[in-house]
């Protein structure tokens, strides 16, 4: 079963991203949270804990940056494979979530096949064994 953590302000973004791992009918639990602050307070009020976390860049209150520099300092979460979603291709944003630790830095899919096939993908990572270049994030447009 994965245990995936979810932080995005867009309720169609979520709804898509609920429906599309319920199609793939795999063992899940979605854990949501509507901005960063509360994707911090999810995971400092365990169970459960992730294998794997997903954050919009561009959110209230905490964005994507912040969220994610937080959690690298985590000890306890400091691990957590995290992928940074977002609309934008901005190499600046992309620098930074690279330097902030992201293991991969996703522009969002626009459809509903795409994201599957970026799910898909996700899931089937060995995380435990995922070795990432440390001279570039992924990027998948």
């Amino acid at each position: 079963m994965y245990t995936l953590f979810y932080a995005e302000d867009d309720q169609d973004d979520i709804f898509l991203f609920q429906s599309v791992l319920n199609e793939m009918n795999i063992a899940h639990e979605l854990v949501v949270a509507s901005n960063g602050q509360e994707l911090i307070d999810n995971l400092d009020n365990p169970p459960p804990s992730p294998q794997l976390v997903f954050i919009d860049l561009n959110m209230p209150v905490k964005n994507g940056l912040e969220s994610l520099e937080e959690i690298r300092a985590s000890i306890e979460y400091g691990k957590v494979p995290i992928i940074i979603l977002s609309t934008s291709s901005d190499e600046e944003a992309i620098e930074r979530a690279k330097e902030l630790g992201a293991d991969m830095y996703i522009v969002k899919p626009t459809n509903y096949g795409q994201l599957r096939t970026f799910l898909q993908e996700c899931l089937a990572i060995d995380w435990l064994n995922f070795r990432k270049d440390p001279m570039k994030v992924f990027l998948i447009k």
